[in-house]
Formats: structure tokens, sequence, C-alpha cells
């Protein structure tokens, strides 16, 4: 029960801080921070939400920043509709580049981030933004997201990812369940989020970032060694979410979800708290369950009583906890404007009879990504090394990956 009462304490102090910060936002006076800034969106494959994501981008209230659209094939599905939406909307901000050159030991996404930072590191701009192909920014987005680096003692922001799902599909409920965990994990231990994450110039240049991005998996959790060697800190805000709409598999979560903690495994010091969660949520479940199954075929009413009331108590918590947070943030979301659908009856049972799996998936992520010695990401498998390091093992446009989606599936 202390994993439940820990839950609800940390949830209340997040949704506090999340009103607190969008009400510190409203009530501050708008001395407009415009730093020239760059915004750095590498595609592969035409997410379901790219179209509505580059729109929105190019769309952004702020006023000194370009748009680079980082592609890594001429023949990739996503470089078309970037195309279009360029021709169409006339807006001079985008710009497609495309990199026929990747590097070996890092990830494709963070070969074209090191490689935009070489061709920009003479520039103009003060501020680089990661944003990801999934998302769907809101016009005021970039303006909020650059605003707190105007602190001299903060060098990085980052806003949160959220998911909502419209149907009541188990993969896609089971991500949407561990994320509201997650984003709990990357407030309060600081962990930044590259879907939505700004950067100073002087990480680059004094805490050696993109030098970092060159041997890397991921461009976010790594963002905090650049940020430690210069002595500065990343601000996570709260009310800063971007929605995510997309749907996903239950084959498909699991080996995503092994990727997200081998990355906190492997770049971020939170990992043995991160991992202790996964104990103390899934570690119960899965033995009130064991001994429920067991005490059926044994005959043993008293094991199972137990066994059942104790499963009855964590559904209570830890459902109540989730529909409470859901609630909240759908409530905030729809304050900013974000379309939010009504949530029936049948889906917020649904989705809290899938709360053991997704303790249960979660605990075997964790300590599953131990075991790991490659990562496929996006058709691409990279070895995993000794120290960190990473080798891509071939490169495949995506346009050659043969992989069948179901309509609005993540990819």
């Amino acid at each position: 029960m202390i994993a439940i009462a820990g839950y609800w304490l940390l949830m209340g102090i997040f949704l506090l801080q999340m009103k607190a910060s969008k009400k510190k936002e409203n009530g501050e006076k708008k001395i407009l921070f415009e730093p020239r800034t760059a915004v750095l969106l590498p595609i592969r494959g035409a997410d379901p939400s790219l179209e509505n994501c580059v729109k929105n981008i190019l769309a952004q209230k702020f006023k000194p920043y370009s748009v680079f659209f980082l592609a890594d094939n001429e023949t990739d599905p996503a470089v078309q509709t970037v195309r279009n939406i360029l021709k169409t909307s006339g807006s001079e901000k985008g710009n497609l580049v495309i990199f026929e050159k990747h590097l070996p030991n890092c990830s494709l996404k963070c070969g074209s981030l090191y490689q935009m930072w070489e061709r920009l590191k003479d520039s103009e701009f003060e501020v680089f933004v990661n944003v990801d192909s999934d998302t769907n920014p809101p016009p005021d987005w970039l303006q909020r997201l650059v605003e707190p680096l105007k602190n001299p003692n903060i060098a990085a922001a980052s806003g949160l990812r959220w998911y909502l799902p419209e149907n009541l599909n188990g993969g896609s409920v089971i991500r949407q369940l561990w994320n509201m965990g997650a984003v709990l994990q990357m407030f309060f231990f600081q962990i930044p989020w590259g879907g939505s994450l700004a950067v100073r110039r002087e990480v680059f240049e004094d805490g050696s970032l993109a030098e970092i991005w060159s041997r890397s998996l991921t461009d976010d959790t790594v963002t905090t060694i650049a940020l430690q060697r210069i002595g500065k800190k990343c601000a996570i805000l709260p009310s800063l979410l971007l929605v995510n709409r997309e749907e996903c598999s239950i084959p498909a979560f699991y080996p995503w979800l092994k990727r997200q903690l081998l990355c906190v495994r492997k770049y971020h010091s939170s990992w043995n708290f991160v991992a202790l969660q996964a104990l103390f949520l899934g570690v119960p479940v899965g033995a009130a369950i064991l001994c429920e199954t067991g005490s059926l075929f044994q005959e043993k009413t008293n094991l199972s009583v137990w066994a059942i009331l104790f499963l009855s108590v964590w559904f209570l918590g830890i459902g109540t906890a989730f529909w409470f947070m859901d609630e909240s943030v759908r409530k905030e979301l729809r304050g900013q404007g974000e379309k939010v659908p009504q949530r029936s009856w049948r889906f917020m049972l649904g989705s809290c009879l899938l709360i053991p799996a997704a303790q249960l998936i979660y605990l075997a992520a964790a300590f599953g990504n131990f075991r790991m010695k490659s990562v496929t990401w996006r058709g691409i498998q990279y070895v995993l090394g000794p120290k960190n390091s990473i080798q891509m093992v071939r490169y495949v446009p995506y346009a050659q990956i043969n992989r069948p989606l179901a309509e609005n599936e993540s990819l």
C-alpha cells in the first residue's frame, strides 16, 4: 500500500505544479523573450500525425524562428509530405534537409541532429529546439518552451508527452497508463523529453552536446550529461503537454518501452529509482495474481480471499489515482483549446482492468532491457557495445521497409 500512497502524493504535487505553472504563465506581464531559434524535426516514415505536426510548427506565434526538417533519404515517404506542405503553405520558415551520410556509432536521429548542428554552429541561432514528428504542438508551444531559458541558470527546457487514445485498444491504453507514471518520473527526476526540448547554444559550445549525440542512441536523456558539465539545469514544464492520439498494439509497445527504459538506464542517473518503481508496482500485483491462481488449484480459501482483497484495494487505489490524474489533465488540456473526447464508462472500466497488465509489462521491460544486445528503431538495428557504445548494423531507407500498419498506428 506504500506504493499507492506514494503515487497519490507524487501525483498531487505534480498536478498542483501543473496548475501553478499555468497560472503563473497567465498572470505574468508578458515581456517577450524571443531569441533566434532553430527548430529541428527529424523525420523517418510518414507518422499518422506528421501533416498536422508540420503545419502546426510552421504556424507558431513565436517570431524569430526557422524550422529544419531532417530526413535520411530522398525516397522517404515523409519527404514528399513535407515538400507538399511547404509548397502549399508558402512558408519561408521551413527548410528540408536530407543527409546522405549516416553516422555509424549513433542513432539516425542523433546523427541528423549532430550534422545539423555542424551546419548551424556558425549561425546566429541562440536556441535549438528538438521536436518529434508524432506531436501536435499548439500555436503558443514554442513561446512557452523557450520562455524558461531567460533564466541564466536554466540552459534547457522540456515539455511532456500525453497519450489520449480514443479507442479501447489494449496496447494504446496500456501505453497511456504507463505514461501517467512516466511523466511523474520525468518531472521529479528531471528527465528531458526529445519530443519537445529547447537547448541554449552554450550547451553545445561548452557542454559538447552535439559530440555526445554523435555516439548516443537518444537525444534527450544525454542532454543532462552536457548540462552537468556546465553546471546548468533543465526546466521540466508540467503544463506544457503535447498530445499524442496514435494507436499502439501490445506487441509493438513492449519493445518500444524497453528502448525507452534502456535510454534511462544508460544515460540518466535516476535509473535506480525508475527500476524500484517498476518493482513496487509490478511485484505485488504479480504475487497476488499467482497466489489467487495457486489457491484455485489447491483449494486454499484463506489465501484466495486475501489475494482477492489485496487486488481489490490495489485496483481501487491505483485505478482512482489514474482516473483522477487523467481527468485533471484532460480538464487542463480543454482549457488550452485542445479537443479532448469524453470517456465512456466502458472505456474507463476497460482501462482499469488493464492496470495489472501495464504494471507487469513495465516490470518485464525494466529488467528485460538488461539482456538487450541490440535495438531496432524504425527499421534500423543497432548493436549495443561496451561503455554505452552503439553501432548501426545496416542502413535501410524507410521506403524499403515492408511493415504493415493499422490506421493511425504509431511507427
